[in-house]
């Protein structure tokens, strides 16, 4: 992923891993977006990655400038159109089958240019 170029990335699943590429990628100067089909897995998301950066305040690893400038770029959605806006967006879904579904249906549905990664 070219970093100079990218600066919004929309992340499928909220999960364990989507939410920890989320605060990876915030916390990297990113705008992301944090989109899945159920609100209040998004919700629970995001209150676990900022307490994770109160954490990190709490440690002095980071001031709250910081933590408050990360904490702007995350967005979460149950709406999967907001990835149409989307260049690049990380996919984090289950079994590879369903993964695989998934994706064909969103190109073909939202029309996607872009890479998935």
């Amino acid at each position: 992923m070219d970093s100079a170029k990218t600066k919004n990335i929309a992340i499928i699943g909220s999960g364990h891993m989507g939410r920890g590429i989320a605060q990876v990628a915030i916390c990297s100067g990113f705008s992301c977006v944090l989109v899945d089909i159920l609100e209040d897995k998004v919700q629970e998301a995001q209150k676990f990655i900022e307490k994770q950066l109160e954490k990190g305040i709490e440690k002095g690893k980071w001031e709250r400038a910081y933590v408050t400038a990360a904490l702007s770029r995350l967005k979460g959605s149950t709406d999967f159109n907001l990835l149409k806006k989307m260049v690049k967006f990380v996919r984090r879904n289950g079994k590879r089958e369903v993964r695989q579904c998934l994706l064909i249906s969103m190109h073909k549905k939202l029309k996607i240019i872009g890479r998935i990664i």
